[in-house]
C-alpha cells in the first residue's frame, strides 16, 4: 500500500468519526438541562464531637497498678503472718503474693501434657489457653482460684485452691490437672 493511499485511508476514518460527533445532541442537552434545574438534596450537619474530661495521671497520687488493693473487700482482714482472708478460721489468701502466669487461666483451659526432672526436681509441662507450654514445679500457682500445686506425679498434677463457701469464709479444694493418657 502506497504512503497515498494510507494518507487517503485514514482521512476517511477520521472524517467518519467527526460525522458521528456532529449527530443531534439535544436529548443530551436536554438531560443537562433537567439536571442543572433539579433540587439538589440536602446534606445533615456533621454531630457536634463528645467533650471527654481530661485526666492527668500523677503517680505520686495513686497507688502502683502493680500490687493488688484489699482494701473494702472481705479479703481486707488481716490474717497471721501478713496473709488476708476473712479472719476466719478457714484458709487465707496472700494477698502480698505476686499473680503467676498460669492464675490468668481456669484449670480447664490448662492441660498437662508432661514431667521433666532437673537437679532432683521434677517439674510438669503445662499447655496453656493459647498452646503455650510452660514448666511448674510444686509450690507454684495456677487457675483463677488461688490454686497451689502440690505434688507432680508422672501422670496427674495435684492442687490445693481456696475458693469462696458462698458465705464470705473460704474453703480448700483439692483438684487436679492429669495428662490425656
Amino acid at each position: 500500500m502506497s504512503v497515498t493511499t494510507h494518507r487517503l485511508a485514514l482521512a476517511v476514518v477520521a472524517c467518519a468519526g467527526l460525522a458521528g460527533c456532529s449527530a443531534d445532541k439535544r436529548d443530551l442537552e436536554q438531560f443537562v438541562s433537567a439536571e442543572r434545574a433539579r433540587q439538589g438534596g440536602t446534606i445533615e450537619p456533621l454531630p457536634t464531637p463528645r467533650v471527654f474530661d481530661t485526666f492527668v495521671y500523677r503517680p505520686a497520687e495513686r497507688r502502683s497498678p502493680f500490687k493488688v488493693d484489699l482494701s473494702g473487700t472481705a479479703l481486707a482482714k488481716t490474717g497471721p503472718g501478713g496473709a488476708t482472708g476473712t479472719g476466719g478460721t478457714g484458709p487465707q489468701i496472700d494477698g502480698t503474693r505476686a499473680r503467676e502466669y498460669l492464675e490468668d487461666y481456669p484449670l480447664d483451659a490448662l492441660r498437662m501434657v508432661g514431667t521433666i526432672k532437673m537437679h532432683e526436681t521434677v517439674y510438669a509441662l503445662v499447655k496453656d489457653g493459647e498452646g503455650t507450654v510452660h514448666r511448674v514445679k510444686s509450690g507454684n500457682y495456677v487457675g483463677q482460684n488461688h490454686g497451689k500445686i502440690v505434688d507432680i506425679t508422672e501422670t496427674e498434677i495435684r492442687i490445693s485452691e481456696i475458693v469462696s463457701d458462698g458465705k464470705g469464709n473460704f474453703v480448700s479444694r483439692d483438684t487436679s490437672l492429669a495428662t490425656n493418657e
